[in-house]
């Protein structure tokens, strides 16, 4: 497993710094649902109930639209990462951080810089 080292965390933050320059949100912190439009997409709050399987999901939409709904925390800080966590599944897994950052970090990054105060 690779340790969480000084090194690591200021790619991280200089990542999260690519990200905010793409993203033309220079929000500290971000604000979670603007970065989800700009990529064609909405967030929406729904309460969990017994028939949902989990407090977040990507819904897909026509074209390139979608949706990430979650149920919302108190915590504004963990209802935004939920919110980047899940736009790291999506940008991760249609290769859209491959093909446009080759530095190698995860994008995952962007949730873990995303938690300040």
């Amino acid at each position: 497993m690779n340790a969480l080292t000084i090194a690591r965390i200021e790619a991280i933050l200089n990542y999260a710094d690519k990200i905010r320059i793409v993203s033309n949100i220079h929000d500290r912190p971000m604000d979670a649902e603007k970065f989800v439009e700009v990529f064609s997409g909405s967030v929406i709050k729904t309460q969990k109930t017994d028939n949902v399987t989990s407090e977040s999901r990507i819904i897909p939409g026509d074209g390139v639209k979608f949706s990430i709904e979650y149920s919302p925390h108190k915590d504004d800080r963990l209802n935004r990462f939920t919110i980047m966590h899940m736009m790291g599944h999506l940008l991760l897994h249609t290769n859209y951080v491959a093909d446009n950052f080759p530095t190698g970090v995860n994008f995952i990054a962007i949730a873990l810089a995303q938690i300040q105060c």
